[in-house]
């Protein structure tokens, strides 16, 4: 078991290097297909949602630069029950990145999707209030 949970540390710590890699190419439709879709409807739904993405997306892209990733810590959790994440499997962390700007670390939330594949829970990458 903790092999196997290793192994899906490990994956997920791939999967957020490549939502910034894919964030710093600037391909927005490329990292809507990272978030988790299950929210969306907070945002009255897909078309309004992505419309609204795609400008908080490039207003931060803009704002922020390119982002390198120097450290991704990841906590799993795996058959947790959790409301805030409609009973599925989650992982909680944080991101440290280099930018024009300086050192940022952005927190993460992750969900598993019903598909098997890890999704962001953030709009656009949130950082942390303390340094």
């Amino acid at each position: 078991m903790l092999r196997k949970h290793s192994e899906i540390i490990d994956k997920l710590t791939e999967r957020v290097k490549n939502y910034y890699s894919t964030f710093n190419s600037n391909r927005i439709f490329s990292i809507y297909s990272m978030v988790d879709l299950e929210s969306v409807n907070e945002f009255g739904g897909v078309g309004a949602w992505l419309q609204q993405y795609n400008h908080v997306l490039s207003s931060f892209a803009h704002a922020i630069g390119k982002i390198e990733v120097v450290n991704v810590v990841m906590d799993v959790h795996l058959e947790e029950k959790s409301s805030l994440y409609n009973g599925r499997d989650y992982a909680v962390g944080t991101t440290e990145c280099n930018t024009p700007q300086g050192k940022k670390i952005f927190n993460e939330e992750w969900v598993l999707n019903r598909k098997g594949v890890w999704v962001n829970c953030n709009i656009v990458p949130k950082e942390t209030n303390s340094e």
